[in-house]
């Protein structure tokens, strides 16, 4: 994992407010207009729940109130509801990005905390192909 020293900004320097998290290439598509290869032979990645959990407490100390998690699919990463929960914690807009194909009731419940949103696309079926 590569690490940035964030370093406070001057009241003359505008502040990042948002950030998109891209935390998985996995997801139970195979989209043809995916920008990034997700599908399901997509991994998480090498960054851990610890990782991702101090990129949230640096990016939250350094002015940062809104994250989008995309991916792949959000909610399959194993540590997904863990990492939106966090962001949450510390008080950040939090947007899931999502196919929609499969929502848990953990996720629901997640869903509806206060600063938490849903977004998703709607894709034509003929460019999608599922697997199961």
């Amino acid at each position: 994992m590569a690490t940035t020293e964030l370093l406070p900004k001057t009241q003359d320097e505008s502040l990042t407010e948002f950030l998109w998290l891209d935390i998985t290439r996995k997801c139970q598509l195979e989209c043809s207009h995916c920008y990034n290869s997700s599908g399901p032979d997509g991994d998480h990645g090498s960054m851990s729940r610890e990782d991702w959990f101090m990129l949230l407490d640096q990016a939250a100390d350094t002015g940062v109130s809104a994250v989008q998690l995309i991916g792949g699919e959000v909610t399959m990463h194993p540590h997904g509801r863990e990492i939106a929960a966090h962001a949450l914690g510390l008080g950040l807009q939090t947007e899931v990005y999502s196919n929609l194909v499969h929502i848990t009731p953990e996720w629901w419940r997640l869903l509806q905390h206060e600063g938490a949103s849903l977004a998703t696309r709607t894709t034509p079926p003929t460019l999608l192909t599922t697997t199961r």
